[in-house]
C-alpha cells in the first residue's frame, strides 16, 4: 500500500488508509511507536496497558456503528423515576 508523505506545519506527514486502522484497530489520537529498522520504516501500536481510555472506546464504538437513539425531554425527564429515584435528583415536583 502506498502513501503519499505531506506537509503538516514544519513537519513531514503520513495519512493512514481506514484499512490500516482498522486492522491495527487504531482510532484518532492513538499513539505509534515509529523505528527505523535496517531502512525500514515502523510503526508499533502503544498500548495503555488493560483499561483502554475513554477515546479509544468512543472510537471502538464508532468502528462498530450501532443505532442512533435521540432522547427527547420526555424520555429523559422519566428516567430517574424508573429507575427508582434512587439519589433524590428527582423528587416528582
Amino acid at each position: 500500500m502506498r502513501v503519499k508523505i505531506a506537509k503538516w506545519g514544519n513537519s513531514a506527514a503520513i495519512r493512514l488508509p481506514k484499512a490500516v486502522m482498522d486492522g491495527l484497530r487504531l482510532g484518532e489520537g492513538a499513539e505509534l511507536d515509529l523505528s527505523l529498522v535496517e531502512g525500514e520504516l515502523r510503526g508499533v501500536a502503544v498500548r495503555s496497558g488493560s483499561n483502554p481510555s475513554l477515546a479509544d472506546l468512543v472510537a471502538q464504538m464508532k468502528q462498530l456503528g450501532g443505532a442512533d437513539y435521540d432522547f427527547g425531554a420526555e424520555e429523559w425527564d422519566a428516567l430517574p423515576t424508573e429507575i427508582g429515584d434512587y439519589d433524590g435528583f428527582h423528587d416528582g415536583q
